[in-house]
């Protein structure tokens, strides 16, 4: 898993690779990882499937019935509902979360929540392909970026993992949430994924 969430002028960006991973099967590549949590919130979790699916679900459970009744639901609300779970399960949960959306008090935000439950915002990453995204990120990102920059940074970060990490695959899911709620929600294929990079010193070494 790779995820990435950032903010720009007026809303967030948050991106995915596609390709569930478990252990050593590779049995959905077309999967989606960013969950809807209301019209302006969206979160994704990374670390073991089931453990993500549980953590997603009990957050959901909360969300649902106060969006039933027209409570209006803040991304720093959604956010320790998430941190509060983890924090609670800090020693059985191995997952992270990242938490994004847009509300009129803070505009767009981004937070990212550890396995420990320790609450961070900004600009969050996210999942196996980390490191490698981080990298490019911290190269690469700027204050005040427009959106159409922001876009282009974050499907390139995930692209690049896409091509170097065994571990990722499958294509690039991209969401921009604003005042306006999800504003746009775009796939974009990879052609060059390939395992090449961490396959050939394997190779040298066999031989």
């Amino acid at each position: 898993t790779t995820v990435i969430a950032a903010e720009y002028e007026g809303g967030v960006v948050l991106a995915a690779n596609s390709l569930i991973a478990d252990g050593g099967n590779y049995g959905l590549p077309g999967a989606d990882k960013l969950v809807r949590l209301s019209e302006y919130l969206y979160c994704c979790s990374s670390g073991t499937v089931g453990q993500a699916e549980r953590l997603t679900k009990t957050v959901l459970d909360n969300v649902y019935p106060m969006i039933t009744i027209g409570f209006v639901i803040s991304v720093h609300l959604a956010a320790m509902m998430f941190h509060t779970k983890i924090y609670m399960d800090r020693r059985s949960y191995f997952n992270d979360a990242i938490v994004a959306g847009w509300d009129k008090k803070g505009g767009g935000q981004v937070y990212y929540i550890g396995p420990s439950g320790t609450m961070v915002h900004g600009a969050a990453v996210s999942g196996a392909g980390a490191n490698i995204a981080r990298g490019y990120l911290t190269s690469n990102h700027r204050k005040n970026l427009p959106l159409k920059d922001v876009l282009q940074l974050v499907k390139n970060a995930v692209e690049i993992v896409i091509t170097n990490e065994p571990r990722a695959g499958g294509v690039v899911r991209l969401l921009v949430i604003n005042k306006n709620g999800l504003a746009t929600s775009r796939i974009v294929p990879i052609n060059n994924q390939m395992f090449a990079v961490s396959n050939f010193p394997l190779w040298e070494l066999e031989l």
